[in-house]
């Protein structure tokens, strides 16, 4: 028999389901006879050279389901870091080891059979969208075996302090969002902006976005004048679109922010993704903003987002501690232990964290309940999304 603190899992279920960019995985974990449900989203269209539904839904019931039955566990954190353990097999070709052939045996026609060397198996992790559906539904089936919430659950696992400030949201600005928000604007919303398009980013913003800055004014007097005394931040997501803009010239991008700093005035101004994530090393990240953090007065806030930059990257300029924020989309980071953690270490280096869940349902309510749990400053999706599954927490 085991220990009343032990969690069973006692089944792993794989479904197809459908999502707004085309095949899902639904997937259910049962523990102790409680079953929460996750979605994994985005794999087949990001990953088609290597997965379908059939084989990711056998590989849920042949590698999945036996690794987390095997053996119980006694927290969400152990659970957690199981599924991060859990790897599949590939085969990959081998290197070529066919026998060089000398210009005397081509003129003498003599040649030898190509070898034929079998398959090389490789193990590597899953891939992070399942690794999150898979924890997504495990938090929730635990938190049900154990009657509590998802966040009182995290928070008692981790040791965290219970936070005393509200969740913020961050509003994207687009007609359907900006008509849904109104209402929590004033009293909820933390911060409001933008999301450049990566097509044509010159014709979006400017030679040297001059188009931009406009468009940053414009909203700033649009909150003043409709909203007195209300002070959200202002929050562009470049996508990379200065590195199309101005390369390696930081003198023009530093001066490109300032000019955007001054026309959002007087609210505050915070850029994501700067640069392009295209073969950016962080090295090469460092040395592009180092002469836009290390300024005289602090002005633009500069975030990083996964999955703009791999989650690798996006840790490393953490560690750096000189970016003033983080975008994580929990459902590409995929683990749900190192987001957790990473976002610990922005805490202590004063980093602010935006948490989004990739636009559905279940991963929005999932950003949410780690932002409450965590301390994270806010979470980005759509806003009655956001909204209602706060309404729902009781803090």
């Amino acid at each position: 028999m085991g220990s009343q603190d032990e969690f069973h899992i006692t089944s792993v279920i794989a479904l197809h389901g459908i999502a707004a960019d085309g095949d899902a995985l639904l997937i259910g974990v049962q523990i102790d006879q409680h079953t929460g449900w996750g979605m994994c989203t985005g794999l087949f269209a990001q990953h088609s050279d290597g997965y379908n539904m059939a084989a990711v839904t056998r590989m849920m019931h042949t590698v999945v389901a036996p690794a987390l039955k095997e053996r119980p566990f006694t927290t969400i954190r152990d659970l957690f870091q199981r599924i991060d353990a859990l790897t599949e097999t590939i085969t990959e070709p081998a290197p070529d080891r066919s026998p060089s052939v000398s210009r005397r045996q081509i003129l003498a026609g003599q040649f030898h059979p190509q070898s034929q060397t079998p398959p090389v198996p490789r193990k590597r992790p899953l891939p992070p969208a399942l690794r999150f559906g898979i924890g997504q539904a495990a938090l929730q089936a635990a938190a049900d075996a154990r009657q509590m919430s998802p966040v009182r659950l995290i928070t008692a696992n981790y040791e965290l302090k219970q936070r005393k400030t509200a969740v913020g949201i961050h509003l994207a600005v687009t007609d359907e969002n900006m008509h849904i928000a109104r209402p929590i604007l004033r009293h909820h919303v933390k911060s409001v902006g933008y999301q450049i398009s990566r097509k044509n980013p010159q014709t979006q913003l400017g030679t040297q976005a001059e188009h931009l800055q406009k468009l940053v004014s414009e909203l700033a007097q649009w909150l003043q004048n409709n909203y007195a005394n209300y002070r959200p931040f202002i929050h562009i997501n470049l996508q990379g679109a200065f590195t199309n803009l101005f390369g390696s010239d930081t003198a023009a991008a530093l001066t490109s922010l300032q000019a955007l700093q001054k026309a959002a005035a007087p609210l505050r101004l915070r850029i994501e993704n700067i640069y392009d994530a295209v073969n950016a090393a962080p090295t090469e990240l460092f040395n592009l903003l180092t002469p836009l953090v290390e300024r005289d007065e602090a002005a633009v806030q500069i975030v990083a987002s996964c999955p703009h930059y791999p989650v690798s990257t996006v840790a490393a300029l953490v560690q750096w501690g000189k970016i003033d924020g983080v975008h994580l989309d929990v459902t590409q980071v995929g683990s749900l232990d190192k987001t957790i953690k990473l976002i610990g270490t922005c805490q202590e280096k004063g980093i602010a964290v935006m948490l989004s869940g990739g636009g559905t349902v279940r991963g929005v309510e999932t950003a949410v309940h780690l932002a409450a749990a965590t301390g994270a400053e806010m979470v980005a999706g759509p806003p009655d999304l956001v909204h209602n599954e706060l309404q729902r927490l009781k803090f």
